[in-house]
């Protein structure tokens, strides 16, 4: 909403006044994303970059996030177009989100892990653009994991207005 009023008077007698252009800026008030779900990958398998063609002779398709059947857990093969190839690749594990921002943001992610019984999370990556991450886990020792996912819609908006929201994953091994 918008209201102004103007009042204008001659400079002269018999001269009109007159308005060229009114400008004005607007900027709608920001609202945070939302991450709705988050999922650990089975292990040993690990997202294509996205320049690799998908030529390896193991790959497995996960369902959809948001419309995996609560019935059946496994991951099943779909040809849904936007359900997600994943390649063999030993020692390797990941996790995918599903997020969005109302306002249209562009989004940025940064992914921690941490194991079941510790208290401070450690960087896996940040500034992530795609909505998955997938790692070498052979790094951490075997054990229960936690995985934290913090959106940004930092990129669309000046620091001071950016907001965040925050998703923890269940347990994984």
């Amino acid at each position: 909403f918008l209201q102004w009023r103007l009042t204008m008077t001659a400079a002269a007698a018999g001269t009109s006044p007159s308005l060229r252009s009114v400008e004005t800026a607007y900027l709608s008030k920001n609202v945070a994303p939302v991450i709705e779900e988050i999922e650990a990958t089975p292990a040993n398998y690990r997202f294509p970059a996205q320049s690799l063609s998908l030529t390896a002779s193991k790959t497995l398709t996960l369902q959809p996030l948001g419309k995996t059947s609560r019935k059946s857990p496994s991951p099943t093969v779909t040809t849904s177009s936007s359900s997600q190839t994943l390649n063999y690749a030993k020692g390797f594990i990941g996790v995918r989100w599903l997020a969005d921002d109302d306002n249209g943001d562009d989004l940025t992610f940064k992914v921690e892990i941490r194991g079941a019984r510790e208290s401070d999370w450690k960087l896996l990556e940040d500034k992530v653009t795609a909505r998955q991450l997938s790692w070498d886990s052979t790094a951490f020792p075997d054990g229960e994991y936690r995985v934290r996912v913090t959106a940004s819609d930092s990129p669309d908006n000046p620091a001071d207005q950016a907001l965040t929201a925050q998703i923890e994953s269940e347990p994984f091994t």
